[in-house]
């Protein structure tokens, strides 16, 4: 096995920063931000950040980062921001832009220190840990190693042209927590369904392929029997939903969103599409 010193270090030696003419700073990180700056202006600052150094064009965006940018009035705050790449090597190009980005973080404050991961696997994310001051939730990247080949899109964001997970692979992944053993300890996953399903069309053939690409959903996990209906209730009570604002947003009623994910499994095998303005299938 290769020495990791080794490894790392010529990675940060083989490291260049894209070029662009005439860099200029984005209006995001010409603000100045301290450990008082909203979430939301944080979280922008660091996107500024990394679209600026890493390679835009072989990185996707997913996660509660994209999902506040898509519905900012419904989606739920987040603590990270999450992209996949879709090979190894990729990820020591980055390692130098996350810890420079974790020094940047600590002159300014918003942080007293921070962790890079040293490595990425197909099972283990890479990314960086980032301790914040008090009580102020930390701040985490998290990068996933993934195929890329299928279920992406175009995506403008804080001024960059970027990529992000299509809605049909957004909800493959939420589809896929549903339906394991881990969802009572990850209920955001069924609210990010039913608002991900309020606000975009969706071809029931493409998230079917995207499920079937993904793999790896316990069909045998139901979640709709009554014991697992009445433990999901009392997780699903316990969570609190609130924008990057603060805005504290009244949840739908468990029931609302069991019947709407299950009128998705009925038309699983269906070529037909979702309406959201009219909540049907057509």
């Amino acid at each position: 096995m290769a020495n990791l010193e080794a490894l790392l270090g010529a990675a940060k030696k083989g490291y260049t920063a894209p070029k662009q003419d005439n860099l200029e700073l984005s209006v995001q990180e010409k603000k100045t931000i301290t450990k008082d700056s909203s979430r939301e202006d944080i979280l922008d600052y660091i996107m500024v950040f990394l679209c600026e150094r890493i390679d835009i064009k072989v990185s996707v965006f997913k996660g509660g980062y994209v999902l506040t940018k898509l519905m900012p009035d419904e989606a739920r705050m987040t603590e990270d921001i999450d992209f996949s790449i879709s090979e190894e090597h990729q990820y020591y190009d980055i390692i130098p832009v996350l810890e420079d980005l974790g020094n940047d973080l600590v002159k300014l404050g918003v942080i007293t220190e921070y962790e890079v991961k040293p490595t990425i696997g197909e099972r283990s994310s890479g990314g960086i840990h980032m301790m914040t001051p008090g009580n102020i939730p930390d701040l985490k990247i998290d990068i996933g190693w993934h195929d890329l080949s299928w279920g992406v899109s175009s995506w403008s964001c804080v001024g960059f042209d970027c990529k992000r997970f299509e809605v049909e692979r957004m909800l493959s992944d939420k589809i896929s927590a549903i339906y394991s053993r881990k969802r009572f300890r990850r209920t955001k996953d069924i609210y990010d369904f039913y608002i991900l399903t309020n606000n975009f069309d969706v071809s029931l053939p493409k998230l079917k392929e995207y499920i079937i690409n993904r793999g790896l959903i316990d069909w045998n996990a139901d979640p709709f029997r009554e014991e697992v209906v009445t433990q999901y209730a009392k997780a699903y009570d316990k969570l609190t939903v609130a924008t990057c604002d603060g805005r504290v947003i009244n949840k739908p009623e468990l029931s609302k969103i069991l019947l709407r994910l299950r009128d998705f499994m009925e038309n699983y095998d269906n070529d037909v599409t979702w309406n959201h303005m009219e909540r049907v299938f057509k």
